[in-house]
């Protein structure tokens, strides 16, 4: 989706909702649009459309959740992310275990001072 890598999310969006059969490639293009251009709560609705739809979530899927989780403050989806991985066996590579890692640093940073406002 060339529309999300030059930032045209509005239309890369309407692309995407035209789709017919979308894959995993185009809902992980879709949700990695979003993640990349700071728009967490659309990455964090998307992503459960896509679970809706009853498409699995892979490593790009779930590292763009993760950095949503981290900008949003939303530790309750962060665990659950976690408790995926842990279920389905997926390998927790460098690009996943970061993602993890930044989450639970800046949520819990935002647990302790009361709000997120401190990075």
């Amino acid at each position: 989706m060339m529309m999300v890598m030059c930032g045209e999310l509005g239309y890369a969006r309407k692309v995407f909702n035209e789709i017919p059969q979308r894959d995993s490639v185009s809902w992980n293009s879709m949700i990695s649009g979003y993640t990349k251009m700071g728009h967490a709560r659309d990455v964090v609705g998307l992503f459960g459309e896509m679970r809706e739809a009853g498409f699995e979530q892979n490593e790009m899927t779930l590292v763009s959740v993760l950095g949503a989780c981290r900008d949003l403050g939303d530790l309750s989806l962060g665990r659950w992310v976690e408790d995926f991985v842990v279920q389905k066996k997926l390998q927790l590579n460098s690009y996943l275990g970061s993602a993890l890692i930044g989450m639970y640093g800046k949520v819990v940073i935002c647990v302790r001072q009361g709000g997120c406002l401190i990075v």
